[in-house]
């Protein structure tokens, strides 16, 4: 009883202790490939961010290098911290969490900010979207005390999240869960990767490797042919993408 109490007690220390290293918004929608005129669309609305064209995947096939899928770029703002990637069929929007601690509030604010990005985008392209994912990566930046090395390994011997059993499919643990946006029900899938690693920091003028825990989240609409979201569907997720961090974060770290 005494064990499973300050196990749980360190639990806490260590969400609380949670940084975020960036977050990462998606809409899976028809591709906004660069040119000239998608260029003056999003100018006046993204004052100071510069577009970055990438050439698209080549194969080697017989000698002859071919092109795979469209040609990708990014908006990027130096100021603020942001990359939008416009992928084929997909757009990212990237912000930095700048060390900041992890709270409902803080990441209220990026997922807002992500939003608002979003916002901009489809009211330019008139956007819907089949897909939507807010994917947070936090950090805990400290050593990892030897009762908690094992947490890496054994988050998933939970089996249920929201009532909903974990599925192991091909890529990942992934739990399944029924959500109601926008008065309609579909299914949002909650995945998580945990991971010790060492990082350089700088203590007392000497680089020393440090622990860390990282914390990788992805919540998505699941893959549906009958799924269509349009711009207040993804306000409304992205509405409520803090609070199903929250939850997901108070399973693993024995909050609920």
């Amino acid at each position: 009883m005494w064990r499973c109490f300050i196990y749980e007690q360190l639990m806490k220390v260590m969400k609380s202790n949670l940084t975020i290293d960036f977050c990462r918004g998606s809409i899976f929608a028809p591709t906004v490939a660069y040119n000239e005129s998608v260029w003056k669309k999003l100018c006046l609305n993204f004052e100071g961010y510069l577009p970055t064209q990438r050439n698209s995947q080549a194969i080697d096939l017989q000698g002859n290098l071919i092109q795979v899928g469209s040609q990708t770029w990014t908006l990027s703002s130096k100021a603020d911290k942001v990359d939008i990637n416009f992928l084929d069929g997909k757009i990212d929007v990237i912000i930095s969490g700048n060390g900041q601690l992890y709270t409902y509030e803080s990441i209220q604010i990026l997922s807002e900010r992500i939003f608002s990005i979003f916002e901009k985008i489809i009211d330019s392209f008139n956007l819907t979207s089949t897909r939507i994912a807010f994917a947070p990566s936090l950090i805990l930046h400290q050593d990892i005390p030897d009762e908690i090395k094992g947490f890496a390994r054994s988050i998933f011997r939970d089996k249920k999240f929201k009532g909903e059993n974990i599925d192991n499919c091909d890529f990942c643990n992934v739990f399944r869960v029924k959500t109601i946006i926008l008065e309609k029900e579909y299914i949002v899938n909650y995945l998580a990767n945990f991971a010790q690693a060492q990082t350089p920091v700088m203590q007392q003028n000497l680089l020393k490797m440090q622990n860390i825990l990282s914390v990788n989240m992805d919540i998505n609409t699941l893959g549906n042919a009958n799924y269509v979201f349009n711009l207040n569907h993804v306000k409304e997720f992205f509405k409520l993408s803090p609070s199903m961090v929250e939850d997901f974060l108070g399973f693993y770290f024995k909050e609920n």
